[in-house]
């Protein structure tokens, strides 16, 4: 059942920017990206490719990290990044990441600073 979860959360990835924010609006979805990715996005064509990477990802259960089938690990634009995928009541929250960062993310926690999907709209 989690696994169908996950793969419907991934589908939503397909949906135009506009429709990712009007998912979070309504509580859907919560889509967080790293610093990294951040930059990677501004370099090489926005979110959209991004996004596109992490749905049609085959997560491989035996290599990938959590072994549930809710995140994988990839290479895009020659940077290892992660994915995960959680949930909280309704809403289902994918974080994307990059490998590098893991060690800030676990330092910091709480205060580790993510960018929402409205704030990777304009490029």
């Amino acid at each position: 059942m989690l696994i169908d979860k996950n793969d419907y959360v991934r589908s939503l990835l397909d949906n135009q920017l506009n429709e990712l924010i009007e998912l979070e609006k309504v509580g859907e979805l919560e889509l967080s990206f790293s610093p990294g990715t951040y930059e990677l996005m501004l370099k090489n064509g926005g979110a959209a490719p991004l996004l596109l990477a992490v749905k049609s990802y085959k997560i491989e259960r035996a290599t990938d990290p959590f072994f549930n089938h809710s995140g994988g690990m990839l290479t895009y634009c020659n940077t290892r990044i992660f994915f995960k995928i959680s949930h909280r009541g309704k809403t289902a929250l994918v974080d994307i990441g990059t490998y590098p960062e893991i060690a800030s993310m676990r330092a910091l926690r709480q205060n580790f600073q993510w960018y929402a999907v409205e704030a990777v709209i304009a490029f």
